[in-house]
């Protein structure tokens, strides 16, 4: 840590102009006071091409999305809670797992959709066989990148469920943006990043970090808004 720290320190003092893409990431820069300037801030962004990427005058849909229709076995009542990105601990996908099995519990008709590269997938799966969703589930990917853009428009809530740490206070992620330019409700941790990105109940949800119950309460709440 200690290393990391000193290298970014060296590159913030040295260099002529430091650009970052949240706004806390320019507040903890000014706060270690190794520069005359502030730095500029240009937000996280998606492409144009991800809104209005034409899905209804495509080729047939890759075999990879029919495939997993299929297997999701989707009815007019069913809700499928999703995530797209890496399953590294910061991400925190674990505690939308342990909401959607709350949810379950609760008599809601839901799936749980998780679109990643391979790291990280058996322990999820693994968690989700502990907490009795697995036949719920659907740890899949890696998908190639134009391929993606499909999976998103599978999924009803899109949930971004960081713990609370330093970084994830600090460091705005690009996936709420890509979930949101393809119209879907977006549920993420009040943490200061993604509160850059999320004004609650306008652009959509947040709730507290790591609280599970909260979580599940915010997905019950969206899977019963028809509106």
């Amino acid at each position: 840590y200690r290393y990391y720290r000193s290298q970014e320190d060296k590159l913030i003092k040295h260099a002529d102009e430091v650009i970052v893409i949240g706004e806390n990431l320019v507040k903890e820069i000014e706060g270690r006071k190794l520069r005359s300037r502030s730095p500029t801030m240009i937000p996280n962004a998606v492409g144009r091409k991800m809104a209005t990427y034409p899905i209804e005058f495509e080729k047939p849909l890759p075999e990879s999305v029919n495939d997993l229709v299929q297997r999701l076995q989707l009815k007019e009542s069913t809700i499928v809670v999703g995530y797209i990105g890496s399953l590294r601990a910061l991400e925190g996908v674990d505690y939308t797992a342990k909401a959607v099995a709350q949810c379950e519990s609760d008599g809601l008709d839901i799936r749980f959709l998780v679109c990643s590269s391979k790291a990280n997938q058996n322990q999820l799966r693994d968690l989700c066989s502990d907490l009795g969703i697995e036949n719920v589930s659907f740890i899949e990917g890696p998908y190639a990148h134009d391929e993606i853009v499909h999976f998103y428009d599978l999924i009803d809530i899109f949930v971004v469920s960081r713990p609370d740490s330093n970084v994830t206070r600090i460091v705005p992620p690009i996936k709420p943006l890509e979930a949101m330019v393809r119209k879907k409700p977006t549920v993420v941790s009040h943490l200061p990043a993604l509160c850059e990105i999320i004004q609650p109940r306008v652009t959509g949800m947040t709730f507290p970090a790591e609280d599970v119950q909260a979580l599940s309460s915010v997905i019950s709440e969206l899977a019963s808004n028809t509106s």
